[in-house]
């Protein structure tokens, strides 16, 4: 049996296309689950080591002018220089509204594609390739948001939102089998 012929049998596919809010539910669960993976980053000693160079820097100035006051702005004026290079650094690595963005600007990130659900994989169909995942491989699923996340491992999922299903029954049904297919698979 071939695989539409599977998908046709047992109707569990859905055609899947990607709202600008589906995409930022998914993104935003996405990125929590790998934030929880890789935690966060632990800038803050290397910013106040940063903050004590600039502040030691006023010595220097104090010694070849000797003069308190133009050593204490020295050491101001480096310490706003750390603390604005910090913020523009945070600031050029965040794109504000990056989802609309891509989504605007990349219409094939977000192209359709089809999901299909046979009894050992998730099949992947979009313009005319198949990727396909075995289902021992998925880890689990949850649903947040309306979308329905099949988690690879713990920070990369594959998406699929509620809305593309008939109603919320057809989605239920589809968790369920999954969920079974799944169970049966790591057998």
């Amino acid at each position: 049996m071939t695989t539409s012929d599977h998908a046709a049998d047992t109707g569990l596919h859905v055609d899947i296309s990607w709202t600008v809010a589906d995409a930022k539910a998914f993104a935003t669960v996405v990125l929590a689950s790998q934030m929880a993976v890789v935690g966060r980053p632990k800038t803050h000693w290397s910013m106040v080591a940063r903050v004590v160079v600039a502040v030691l820097a006023g010595g220097p100035v104090l010694a070849l002018t000797h003069s308190a006051a133009s050593a204490s702005l020295a050491s101001l004026v480096g310490v706003i220089a750390v603390i604005a290079g910090q913020w523009s650094t945070y600031f050029d690595n965040r794109v504000p509204n990056f989802v609309e963005v891509l989504h605007a600007r990349d219409p094939d990130a977000y192209a359709p594609y089809k999901i299909t659900l046979t009894q050992d994989a998730l099949l992947d169909l979009r313009e005319g390739r198949t990727a396909r995942v075995e289902l021992r491989t998925c880890k689990h699923v949850t649903r947040s948001e309306g979308i329905i996340f099949v988690w690879l491992n713990h920070s990369d999922a594959i998406g699929i939102p509620d809305r593309c299903f008939a109603d919320s029954a057809a989605a239920d049904a589809f968790v369920a089998a999954l969920n079974a297919r799944m169970a049966a698979a790591k057998l």
